[in-house]
């Protein structure tokens, strides 16, 4: 392995590289802003570095955030490019992850492993960590989907006195929020796989990571009211 330095991101920097890599780690698009907003808001939580070669090429990184609501538990992501596996190098950043936490009680590690990377499996048993819940992703094309056979099911429920409607018609007010809130909490809790703990330590705390987010759009969230009972599905 060539030689290597480990050094914190810097956004201006490196987050654009460590973008893409979320990107791969999560299937899920991340954007370098959307990166720096994140860091911004939960920096206090947060410990990373990125491992670089001599001409400060990005190789790899690990980034370890503190639960919100648990502060002994962290979620880690832990990357090394394809071409720099097999060498040492996640064995270092890992090492140095678990050094920089040491001092902040850290006694539980959750990480996410892709199917489709046998390596990284291996790499997480190799260090202890189990399986306790399987995800998938769906993924519904908008532009070819046919909804008109809900027609009448949506029909039927308006009858019976539910509203469809959304975060903006509600005027995304801090009582729709909390409504919303609630909904997300209470779901969170039931996800097969958790203890049920909360996801978030409190209404602002969902506040600040979710309603103010540059991926939350009000008009998009849709909501269905039971008008008889006013709860938020």
């Amino acid at each position: 392995m060539a030689t290597i330095r480990l050094r914190p991101a810097e956004p201006q920097r490196d987050f654009a590289r460590l973008a893409a890599f979320f990107t791969i780690l999560e299937d899920w698009p991340s954007t370098e802003d959307g990166l720096r907003e994140f860091y911004e808001k939960e920096r206090s939580r947060t410990v990373q570095e990125v491992a670089v070669d001599p001409s400060d090429d990005v190789l790899g990184f690990y980034w370890a955030e503190r639960d919100r609501v648990m502060p002994e538990r962290a979620f880690l992501y832990l990357y090394v490019t394809p071409e720099q596996r097999q060498q040492g190098l996640g064995s270092t950043l890992y090492r140095r992850m678990l050094e920089v936490i040491a001092p902040l009680q850290v006694d539980t590690l959750q990480a996410s492993v892709s199917d489709i990377c046998p390596e990284c499996r291996a790499f997480a048993d190799r260090r202890g960590f189990v399986e306790v819940r399987h995800g998938f992703a769906m993924v519904l094309d908008l532009k070819s989907f046919d909804d008109r056979p809900y027609d009448a099911v949506i029909e039927r429920l308006k009858g019976e006195g539910f509203r469809f409607t959304s975060m903006a018609e509600l005027g995304n007010t801090e009582e729709a929020q909390r409504k919303l809130y609630a909904l997300n909490d209470a779901a969170a809790r039931d996800t097969p796989g958790t203890s049920g703990e909360p996801s978030w330590a409190s209404f602002e705390d969902f506040q600040k990571s979710v309603c103010q987010s540059d991926w939350y759009r009000p008009d998009g969230q849709m909501i269905v009211i039971d008008t008889g009972s006013g709860t938020s599905r």
